[in-house]
């Protein structure tokens, strides 16, 4: 991880209706786009956690294929994002939790690079972050009905609009915290190497030589 361009990533687990607690979801299929992938971790975790029973998963695809699936009551539960949240709203399904409620550290999106390939990109991430920091100043300085009306016009709703401006990032630097969080998470399903750390998954090297341009 080399850079972190959320502060967190906003998810919401939603039900099929009728469904109305997390507990009630003993015995479902639940939609996930990769069994293996980052999202779906924190799904498997929250049910190990809470020691849901006899949940399967279903690999569906994108966020817009799960919400289609579960509209069309083909699985029972699954994690949505702007603006497939406030559409599921809408369509009257169950809303269980958010993830950022649920785990406050849980971080946003991050840009990660093969190590090896690290030297070789130094010079166009090194552009990149110079422009993102430009970005993020320009964010940070603008109010919030402007952010908000400069998503729209890229095709977010209201509370979505208004969702992704919040978690906008502030600067670029990864949270120890979120990551330390989802190495816990990895750990306690059993899909981490042992001895990993913090350290091992990020480098600041480029955001250092990004800033002192």
């Amino acid at each position: 991880i080399v850079a972190q361009i959320e502060q967190t990533t906003p998810l919401s687990l939603f039900a099929r209706p009728g469904v109305a607690s997390i507990d009630d979801l003993a015995g479902s299929t639940l939609s996930v786009d990769a069994f293996d992938n980052g999202f779906s971790v924190v799904l498997r975790q929250l049910v190990q956690s809470r020691a849901i029973r006899n949940v399967s998963y279903a690999e569906t695809g994108g966020v817009q294929e799960r919400f289609a699936a579960l509209v069309a009551g083909e699985v029972d539960a699954t994690l949505l994002g702007p603006p497939f949240d406030q559409l599921a709203d809408e369509q009257g399904l169950s809303l269980l939790g958010r993830v950022d409620g649920m785990f406050p550290d849980f971080p946003g999106q991050g840009i990660v690079v093969r190590r090896s390939r690290l030297e070789e990109l130094r010079a166009p991430l090194t552009r990149l972050f110079s422009a993102l920091q430009s970005a993020i100043s320009w964010s940070n300085s603008a109010d919030d009905a402007e952010g908000e009306r400069l998503l729209a016009t890229a095709g977010f709703g209201g509370a979505a609009a208004a969702s992704a401006w919040a978690n906008r990032p502030r600067d670029l630097w990864p949270s120890s915290a979120g990551m330390a969080l989802l190495i816990e998470m990895r750990r306690q399903l059993g899909i981490l190497p042992e001895g990993t750390s913090v350290d091992d998954l990020w480098s600041d090297e480029l955001l250092v030589a990004s800033a002192m341009r």
